[in-house]
């Protein structure tokens, strides 16, 4: 018997292998014993984790049940990210966001849609959108979506173009200061023809 700290991935070390045990007992100082067959972890007298012995270098050996609870954990703080994310874009949200949940929609991937116009867009026009679509009770991304297109094209704007990263697919996910993309339109005002986009 070895006395042994579990990492912060809930795996125990032995030898040159990993070997898992419950994420609740992630971090913690462990017991581990192996026989020619097992290797068995404890927390105390109690029993974490039976696997069976490997003897190749370098491997981890892990048990999917471990993981469960931790996936279910990660999937509601994600969801409670989002949530407080979609709210912080402006007052209108919260009052969209009870009429998205009483018309029994998906919550998460209508505000995951929601959030990508807010990419694509920015926020202010992404808010001026959901708060034209509370105005008539429209709720859903596609709405908000078709509103900010609807209203792109009166002003004879373009639907911005997604860019591809395919080497550095990662980078697509960088968090940057958010910028008012109306300056931009500005830059493609022409005086002479009373303000529109060219």
């Amino acid at each position: 018997m070895a006395s042994l700290r579990s990492s912060s991935q809930a795996l125990a070390q032995f030898q040159t292998n990993r070997y898992s045990v419950p994420h609740s007992h992630a971090d913690k100082t462990l017991t581990l014993k192996a026989t020619g067959q097992t290797v068995c972890i404890y927390n105390g007298p109690q029993l974490l984790a039976t696997h069976p012995r490997c003897y190749e270098k370098y491997r981890v050996i892990e048990d999917p049940a471990h993981y469960a609870g931790l996936v279910a954990k990660r999937k509601k703080a994600r969801a409670a990210k989002r949530v407080e994310e979609f709210l912080a874009m402006g007052p209108a949200c919260s009052e969209y966001l009870k009429g998205l949940s009483a018309a029994e929609l998906n919550l998460a991937v209508h505000l995951d849609k929601i959030m990508d116009c807010a990419r694509d867009f920015g926020k202010p026009e992404t808010l001026a959108a959901i708060a034209h679509a509370l105005r008539f009770g429209a709720f859903g991304a596609a709405y908000v979506r078709n509103i900010i297109l609807q209203r792109r094209a009166a002003m004879g704007q373009r639907a911005p173009q997604p860019v591809v990263l395919t080497k550095k697919p990662d980078w697509a996910n960088i968090a940057v200061e958010e910028t008012d993309l109306g300056l931009y339109d500005e830059l493609f005002r022409d005086e002479n023809k009373g303000g529109e986009i060219t």
